[in-house]
């Protein structure tokens, strides 16, 4: 699977008073450079809302060639017509092409809308008092097993059920949504991207820090709590960290 993004856009050379077209082109996505701002969408933090610029393979500038993402929506970049002191060049983005291998079937948006309906939950709990943090920061991406398995095997020091994470039968692909709390890793949601859009793709989750799933636990011993659990952008995380104990 290709690390890299092709995207294509129209090229113009603002000047003060009109903006001229000069045609299209296209780079190549080879990297990105993240805000200090922490930036909120739907009340829920995402890494990605900070992205504040790309680093693309441009044959006209060069390898990494930085792109500033205006508030416009537009690029603006390094390239220059006719010399430095000219107006540089701004990119309006048209198509962005994303390689994927062909059995990935859950889209961004089947994933997107269990962070956001699981932020929501733990939100109410935190404000009827319950231990839950504060501030927690949600970054999404498509992994594969082994780059996911990689990964947990090196993570220093040690977490609940490293062995078991390591040992567990994953699919191939998968959406990995992992909550943070400043630099403390808590959790990560792991979602089946091989599984159709509407099928039950919350296939487990990983604790680094068991707060959060002391709390669902303890909830769940209550039959009159377990009405929180009613929604389903609610049960089936929740859900993961019961192990499948809810009812269904």
């Amino acid at each position: 699977m290709s690390k890299h993004l092709l995207f294509k856009s129209k090229i113009g050379w603002p000047r003060p008073e009109r903006a001229e077209l000069i045609g299209k082109h296209a780079v190549a996505v080879t990297g990105y450079g993240l805000s200090a701002k922490r930036a909120t969408h739907a009340n829920c933090y995402l890494n990605s809302q900070q992205i504040e610029r790309l680093y693309c393979h441009d044959d006209q500038v060069g390898p990494f060639a930085r792109m500033v993402i205006q508030d416009s929506g537009h690029l603006a970049t390094s390239w220059s017509r006719g010399g430095d002191d000219n107006p540089k060049v701004e990119f309006v983005p048209e198509q962005l092409l994303i390689p994927l291998y062909h059995k990935v079937r859950l889209p961004f948006a089947g994933v997107i809308k269990y962070v956001f309906g699981f932020n929501e939950f733990l939100n109410i709990l935190r404000k009827n008092g319950l231990a839950i943090p504060d501030s927690i920061d949600w970054d999404v991406i498509l992994t594969s097993v082994n780059d996911y398995k990689s990964e947990a095997l090196n993570k220093p020091g040690n977490f609940p059920k490293r062995r078991d994470t390591l040992e567990a039968s994953m699919p191939r692909f998968f959406w990995r949504a992992r909550a943070v709390e400043a630099d403390n890793e808590l959790f990560d949601l792991l979602f089946d991207a091989t599984d159709i859009e509407f099928g039950n793709s919350c296939f487990r989750v990983v604790e680094y820090d068991e707060r959060i799933g002391n709390v669902l636990r303890l909830l769940d011993q209550y039959p009159e709590a377990r009405t929180l659990f009613e929604r389903d952008v609610w049960r089936r995380p929740a859900g993961a960290f019961l192990r499948d104990t809810l009812p269904g």
